[in-house]
């Protein structure tokens, strides 16, 4: 969900401390895992200078060529090799509690049930949010926590 009212594009060079983003989307029921929208961002956001952490690079290497084959972005591809997504999303909360400064929100983030767990852990984590779009400028439109907050709200189960 894209929220540009008043919002200027996050550009290079624009912070004092340097972010490290970690990219969030929905993932499970899409075909390979969604994996080419996160490759597809992580590569435009590294070309305009910002750091990234991307969950599609985090899985180990099986799970990475297994989710690529998957047609169907169905768990069970995934679990015959020992992972699941209570183990997925434990590398994406650690790595949101520890290692990045802000989320980037994917298209459709809203309807993603690991998405949302991340937004949330982001929220409690003081983290900077921002969505992402890259038909323009520097890909990224900030995101208030309040604004992340009230998108949460309106997409609880």
């Amino acid at each position: 969900m894209r929220d540009t009212k008043g919002a200027e594009q996050l550009g290079v060079g624009e912070r004092k401390v340097s972010a490290v983003w970690y990219l969030a989307g929905p993932m499970t029921g899409r075909p390979q895992f969604n994996y080419p929208a996160f490759i597809d961002a992580a590569t435009l956001l590294r070309t305009l200078g910002h750091t990234v952490i991307s969950p599609a690079e985090q899985d180990p290497p099986e799970i990475r060529e297994a989710a690529l084959r998957s047609a169907t972005g169905d768990l069970a591809d995934i679990a015959r090799l020992g992972d699941s997504w209570g183990k997925a999303l434990g590398r994406c909360v650690e790595t949101i509690a520890d290692r990045c400064t802000g989320i980037v929100f994917l298209p459709t983030w809203e309807r993603s049930r690991g998405a949302r767990l991340e937004a949330m852990t982001g929220l409690l984590c003081g983290r900077e949010f921002a969505y992402y779009d890259p038909s323009g400028g520097s890909g990224l439109y900030p995101l208030s926590a309040r604004r992340v907050h009230d998108i949460l709200k309106r997409n609880l189960p």
